[in-house]
């Protein structure tokens, strides 16, 4: 073993060595990175256009098999229709696991792609990777990482619009994205009752309730003009999302048409006795077969299991024909 001194003198000496190093590597990178192709040596070539749409199509497949949307809402209907009973609870914590089931027959023709910020969100994307598309995000929460990557990738968002109870820090993270911010607080209908709303308390952010005026999805449509269709949907709205997955089950005929959501949906055994129905509502929400629940991320928080859930729309002829037309019958 070499003392402190012998370790520094040893290096002294063999300098030179650590030169040839740093030399040798500064040429191979030059050599495989700055000469030209036609060199014939290997260069960081721009990814062409055809390569893109390779890549685009291992999850858009331009003509996929199709599937039996009415067998994947019998799986996902006989999975939740003891809801209203104890077992709904072992079908809430093993969620994720019954959706993968139900959807097996589609995994090769419709794909949810994930993008990651401070949550998982998906998206079917389109036909083509210069698709054009609308988007919603409700409950900004300070964070719209997914977002702006889905808005770095498909670039042709014809409409993306940020809502949250607090302008303050979310009007600024929306407007930068190139998006439009509105302060409202979305509830399942326009009404007045409470909130979990984020305040800031110092240096810290923190929940707390408050009594506000509520809008509906209708209401919040209508004031961002977006008339014919929200393309994808993202929802966090700190437990109204029970309300707003009933609603969804009686909507009017003319609701503004969503084609694809993300919501998550908290833990429902701390949310009251009536969220406790969550299963129940995701047995008549897939009866009335519109809305697909296609793929599910659980998250484990402190003793509580929320899941993030995606739903597709596979009635409405719009959404059915640009995103899944593996579904057309």
């Amino acid at each position: 073993m070499f003392n402190m001194k012998q370790q520094f003198k040893y290096v002294e000496q063999h300098s030179w060595l650590l030169i040839i190093a740093i030399v040798g590597t500064v040429g191979i990178y030059a050599i495989y990175n700055i000469l030209p192709v036609e060199s014939g040596i290997k260069s960081l070539a721009p990814v062409t256009d055809e390569e893109k749409l390779a890549e685009f199509r291992q999850i858009r497949p331009e003509t996929p098999a199709p599937v039996s949307a009415e067998k994947i809402f019998e799986c996902l209907i006989d999975s939740f229709k003891d809801g209203d009973s104890f077992a709904s609870a072992i079908t809430w914590l093993n969620l994720d696991s019954t959706v993968k089931k139900c959807r097996k027959p589609a995994e090769n023709s419709v794909i949810a792609e994930a993008f990651i910020g401070a949550e998982p969100k998906y998206f079917v994307p389109g036909p083509t990777p210069d698709f054009e598309y609308t988007m919603m995000t409700i409950g900004v929460g300070h964070n719209i990482d997914a977002e702006k990557k889905i808005l770095k990738k498909y670039k042709k968002c014809s409409k993306y619009v940020g809502v949250d109870p607090t302008a303050e820090f979310n009007e600024k993270l929306v407007t930068d994205a190139g998006g439009q911010f509105m302060e409202m607080t979305v509830g399942a209908k326009d009404d007045v009752s409470a909130a979990r709303i984020l305040d800031k308390e110092g240096d810290h952010l923190q929940y707390r309730w408050h009594n506000v005026t509520h809008s509906s999805l209708q209401t919040t449509f209508n004031k961002a003009n977006i008339e014919k269709a929200v393309d994808l949907l993202l929802l966090d709205v700190e437990g109204a999302e029970f309300e707003i997955l009933e609603s969804f089950i009686n909507k009017p005929e003319n609701h503004t048409t969503i084609c694809q959501f993300n919501v998550e949906v908290h833990s429902p055994w701390t949310n009251g006795l009536y969220k406790s129905n969550i299963i129940h509502t995701l047995y008549r929400l897939s009866k009335k077969r519109e809305f697909m629940l296609f793929n599910v991320a659980p998250a484990q928080i402190g003793h509580e299991v929320f899941n993030r859930c995606f739903f597709i729309n596979v009635k409405d002829p719009y959404c059915v024909e640009k995103y899944y037309p593996a579904f057309l019958e």
